[in-house]
């Protein structure tokens, strides 16, 4: 409010995770102002419907395939180097099914039940894994296409490409 009243525009940084937005608020830190804007940068928790109309919004967004790889591959660090979050029961879980992205994407299309649903258990639960986008944009509806998983090889090649 502050900074409409000094005739700054608002700006927010939707951190959405595995994008870049650490580096981007990084950046961003020691010029979150200058005569025109005001720039907000905020944590994972913030979505586009906590931003106030009328106010701009900045935000990244990368290759689905290479956020879900980058994103199993930082939790199965569990952070490191950079961060340390260690895994709950339910990650350590999913970590002891799958060693690897591509074993949890191809156990999603795998003829066996109990193997399937363990994927999908781990898809679920594994942090910066079950967040899509519509995790900051649904409420807006700016994104109103969600394809389910047997649609994903419209956009990513046939099932069974490796990632």
């Amino acid at each position: 409010m502050l900074a409409r009243l000094r005739g700054q525009q608002c700006i927010h940084l939707l951190h959405i995770r595995k994008t870049g937005g650490t580096a981007v608020k990084h950046a961003l830190k020691d010029h979150p102002t200058n005569h025109r804007y005001r720039i907000f940068l905020h944590p994972h928790a913030i979505t586009l419907s906590d931003i106030p109309r009328g106010q701009g919004v900045i935000f990244f967004l990368r290759d689905p395939i290479a956020r879900f790889i980058s994103g199993f591959n930082s939790r199965k660090r569990q952070g490191r180097p950079t961060y340390y979050v260690p895994w709950g029961p339910e990650e350590r879980i999913a970590f002891e099914n799958f060693d690897t992205p591509n074993a949890l994407a191809m156990a999603l299309y795998c003829d066996d039940p109990e193997q399937r649903a363990k994927a999908e258990f781990a898809m679920n639960n594994i942090r910066h894994v079950r967040h899509t986008y519509l995790t900051w944009f649904k409420k807006r509806g700016i994104l109103s296409f969600a394809p389910e998983r047997h649609h994903l090889h419209r956009f990513s090649g046939e099932p069974g490409r490796r990632l």
